[in-house]
């Protein structure tokens, strides 16, 4: 329950100037939005609505200000540390993420570099006339036709640390084109795989085609 001061004569619950008891509801959507009565804090005194807000607000900004404060003085010391740190060793102190960069800056090099022709696939369909495979073409495919290249392959196995590299968790097919289901191609067409790399930031947009795969005829 919560205590309010009433603004207006309610016969149902006191007169203007009482002090009542009433539900925390009642006050919250009934009474206070209404002007019918204000808040009373533990003094006896009524407080408004806006001013209850006013100082909440105030008291969030003060504690996001100090937060902010005290994370520029953390980055700052860290700055200093390796300022101190380099001038004491006569060297630039290691980056532990530098590795994971080089080698997702080589897997990128070389993604760049395969020939269109690679990411190729043929694909029996559900009907001669159907762009419907039947099967389809998973990441896994396409990750085991990318590591066919020895660039590629140099460059995904140094790059396998830190969860970075060529791996399932890393590729996927554009879910947002047509004939892309749960992660799998189930039409023929031109689909875009993405590779990210995420030691860089980056993605790599690979093209992959579905054709149809010709069905063999019967022997006469």
């Amino acid at each position: 329950m919560v205590q309010v001061q009433l603004t207006t004569d309610i016969p149902s619950l006191g007169s203007r100037g009482n002090i009542v008891i009433t539900s925390p509801g009642r006050a919250r959507n009934q009474l206070v939005p209404s002007g019918l009565a204000l808040y009373v804090d533990r003094d006896g005194r009524p407080v408004s609505a806006a001013r209850d807000m006013d100082a909440k607000a105030k008291e969030r900004m003060e504690g996001l200000l100090m937060g902010w404060s005290r994370t520029r003085r953390d980055s700052e010391r860290d700055r200093r540390a390796k300022a101190v740190l380099e001038g004491l060793t006569g060297a630039v102190a290691e980056d532990p993420h530098a590795p994971a960069r080089a080698a997702d800056r080589a897997l990128a090099q070389a993604l760049s570099s395969l020939p269109p022709s690679l990411l190729h696939f043929t694909r029996l369909t559900t009907s001669p006339t159907s762009h419907d495979l039947f099967g389809s073409v998973s990441i896994s495919d396409v990750l085991t036709l990318l590591r066919e290249s020895p660039d590629v392959a140099a460059a995904a196995a140094t790059a396998g640390g830190g969860g970075g590299g060529l791996v399932e968790g890393n590729c996927y097919f554009d879910e947002a084109q047509d004939g892309v289901v749960r992660g799998r191609v189930k039409q023929t067409g031109t689909f875009k795989f993405i590779v990210e790399l995420k030691a860089i930031q980056e993605k790599k947009v690979l093209k992959v085609e579905v054709e149809r795969e010709q069905a063999a005829k019967p022997a006469p």
